[in-house]
């Protein structure tokens, strides 16, 4: 089922709980389906008679993030669609499989030093990208892909996220429907729909399904948007845009689309180990010239170049107030976009060129709450069916709310923009050198795009100069984070 299917059956099934036609389990049991019927099965398939019963087991979550970033502490019905999604998510899992799921907020130190106790106190542990990379290099968590139980087929999980991080043929992370903060660090490019009328740009999703959404289509797009409206010869904050964002958002932005990372991984039969690549990397050289090419260099705001000069300037702002047709923007920030006074469009980040295959498109997530498995846990069966159950019911109910609350807002009106969010989450990927070390490595290499642009300082390095500058600390940050075997 796709998004877009998933947010029209999950409004239809809203008004059915409200008005008690139905109930939530009467749509996890199958017993109401409103694309295939009475069917008498969950999502995955498996008869509810079928459910392992554990007994009141006490499912313990260590949650090392600090804003709850899968919802595991909301509680209580209010009667807004994504928080009773989240209350009735747990309820089902805990009904269906007779356990209790409890959230321990802990820390990276709190959760090793239970660990290297050989304490068996959490089941699962949910946690940030950067919190993640230290910890499974210190050999904290399992391989995911040794445990029984777990089918990365199911459509609830996101395969092509999780293996963006692969060491080697080894997985030490889960990701899905169930991980929200991924979702709403997804970074896509939200347009002015009026402005791209008036200047005749055409069916932005069209050239996206047809492979024609490029680097070099988005600069002459974002070039005859631009417009001098003051008149003083100088981008500022007065002039109609093409494109504006602040300078990492940019950089890591254009990398997903070309499928370009700051930070790879190597691995050969004993180790992996991440690797900074760029000074060799060829295809990053050639982004960088694309992206500091005439077309996009006078068209675009680099945020912190015009705070250099001493201009305060919040992109979504500008953008709002519609004096640009493009802006970065992550999943989470739509909610707030949605009271602007025109149709807001999505689009993924382009293609580097146009015989980039689908399969190399990736869109960016940065640093967002993936789930591990402790070396500790003592039932690793157990833990899989519950973390598949999990991911299940939240597929099938918590992310078509999300997109429902994301409707009701504003932001998204069309087909097309639900059309275009579902084809950014279908390729989101993620880059060590943004994800986990953004500050070291992401804001240090995006100076490089300050270079030759008319509003940003004429003393900025090049590419090869910034990777020269830092390859020894960032070897040494890689190094540090090998993982043996």
């Amino acid at each position: 089922m796709t998004i877009t299917q998933g947010i029209i059956n999950w409004a239809i099934v809203v008004g059915l709980i409200a008005s008690g036609a139905i109930s939530f389990d009467d749509i996890m049991s199958g017993a109401y389906d409103p694309t295939a019927g009475d069917t008498g099965t969950s999502e995955s398939g498996t008869a509810e008679s079928d459910s392992p019963d554990y007994d009141g087991y006490a499912f313990n979550i260590a949650d090392l993030t600090t804003d709850d970033a899968n919802g595991w502490l909301v509680d209580e019905l209010n009667g807004e669609v994504l928080n009773d999604a989240l209350v009735e998510r747990r309820r089902w899992v805990e009904e269906r499989h007779n356990i209790t799921i409890d959230t321990l907020v802990t820390t990276s130190g709190g959760l090793s030093n239970a660990i290297l106790a050989g304490e068996d106190i959490y089941d699962l542990v949910d946690l940030n990208v950067s919190d993640f990379v230290p910890l499974a290099a210190d050999n904290m968590f399992i391989d995911v892909n040794k445990v029984d139980g777990f089918d990365f087929t199911q459509p609830h999980w996101d395969s092509r996220l999780m293996d963006s991080l692969r060491y080697g043929e080894k997985n030490y992370f889960v990701a899905g429907a169930a991980n929200l903060s991924t979702y709403e660090a997804t970074h896509i490019l939200v347009y002015n729909k009026r402005l791209a009328e008036e200047q005749g740009v055409g069916d932005l999703a069209a050239l996206v399904n047809s492979g024609e959404w490029t680097i070099d289509k988005f600069g002459e797009i974002s070039r005859d948007a631009f417009g001098d409206v003051n008149g003083n010869s100088v981008i500022d904050r007065e002039d109609s845009l093409g494109y504006i964002a602040y300078e990492s958002d940019m950089l890591t932005g254009f990398m997903a689309g070309a499928d370009v990372k700051l930070i790879g991984m190597a691995w050969s039969m004993d180790y992996a180990v991440p690797t900074f690549g760029l000074q060799n990397n060829i295809r990053f050289g050639l982004l960088i010239d694309r992206l500091t090419s005439t077309d996009i260099e006078l068209s675009r705001l680099c945020v912190p170049a015009m705070e250099a000069l001493g201009d305060r300037i919040i992109p979504h702002e500008l953008f709002a107030a519609g004096n640009a047709l493009f802006c970065d923007a992550s999943v989470g920030d739509l909610p707030s976009l949605g009271g602007v006074d025109f149709e807001l469009g999505i689009a993924p980040y382009p293609k580097l060129e146009a015989d980039q295959t689908d399969e190399w498109y990736s869109v960016r997530v940065e640093d967002s709450a993936v789930t591990a498995l402790p070396i500790t846990s003592s039932d690793l069966e157990r833990t899989a069916v519950i973390a598949e159950a999990i991911q299940s019911v939240s597929n099938s109910t918590v992310l078509p709310a999300c997109y429902e609350e994301y409707m009701m807002c504003g932001a998204l009106q069309s087909s097309e923009s639900i059309e275009m969010l579902e084809f950014a989450f279908a390729h989101r990927r993620f880059d060590l050198g943004d994800a986990a070390w953004g500050e070291l490595v992401r804001d240090r290499i995006a100076v490089c795009l300050a270079h030759g642009n008319g509003m940003s300082l004429d003393d900025a390095p090049t590419l090869s100069e910034l990777a020269a500058r830092y390859k020894v600390e960032i070897d040494k940050l890689c190094a540090d984070c090998a993982i043996y075997w």
